[in-house]
């Protein structure tokens, strides 16, 4: 399979300013050299934004909302190349773009990632494993909690990603308070390197923290989550 050089890039188009005076943002994705931009419906005053790092400057509360809807998009844009050079089809600047907008086969999105999320939960903390005979599906503690019943319930027929997230903070909270399971073991194969431009405080296995420093939705290196910090 031919390798390709990909990268995505946020911008501000300066000489285009909106009537409240803030500058739009752009993305441009590139592959190979082939270049194709889009707008994302987001915007940022001038003074606000740093071009080296693809994001607004502050830590008020629209400053926040906004880098995290960036990175939303990055995660987005990703998504689709890694599902593409998965299944060996063909990638440019052009495909990605209509796939971000929609356009043609869609691959995997932000609802279908909650749900293999609450699958994992289900598997972790659900009642419907307990009392099974021979179990090795899951829940293998025969772990009990109502609350966390309830949540996990609840979550598949929930839509909206603001309460999405308010049900998937209450229920890793109940998983890192009461410790339902545990990894006995590392495994290598699912470190990872991290992008830092917007995020950063990831674990490292030598910073004395003792949280993996693995897949960030996997065991008790949810616990990183919580120890993020917003670059900027």
């Amino acid at each position: 399979m031919q390798r390709n050089y990909f990268s995505i890039l946020f911008f501000i188009r300066r000489t285009r300013l909106l009537k409240n005076g803030e500058a739009p943002i752009g993305l441009r994705i590139t592959v190979n050299g082939q270049r194709a931009e889009l707008q994302i419906k987001r915007s940022v005053p001038e003074k606000q934004w740093n071009a080296a790092k693809g994001c607004a400057i502050g830590k008020d509360r629209k400053t926040l909302e906004l880098n995290q809807y960036l990175e939303m998009v990055r995660t987005k844009v990703y998504q689709i190349y890694r599902e593409l050079s998965q299944d060996d089809k063909p990638i440019n600047a052009e495909i990605l773009k209509r796939m971000f907008n929609g356009e043609g086969d869609s691959p995997k999105m932000l609802l279908e990632v909650f749900r293999d999320h609450n699958k994992k939960y289900r598997e972790l903390m659900g009642k419907d494993y307990v009392g099974i005979a021979n179990n090795w599906s899951g829940n293998w503690g025969q772990y009990v909690n109502d609350e966390a019943e309830a949540l996990i319930k609840k979550i598949p027929t929930t839509t909206d990603t603001a309460e999405l997230k308010d049900l998937y903070t209450k229920l890793t909270e109940i998983y890192l308070t009461e410790v339902p399971s545990f990894s006995l073991m590392y495994r290598p194969s699912v470190f990872h390197c991290v992008n830092e431009s917007v995020w950063t405080n990831f674990p490292a296995g030598d910073d004395g923290r003792n949280i993996p420093p693995a897949d960030c939705t996997d065991g008790y290196g949810i616990a990183a989550l919580y120890e993020l910090e917003l670059v900027g």
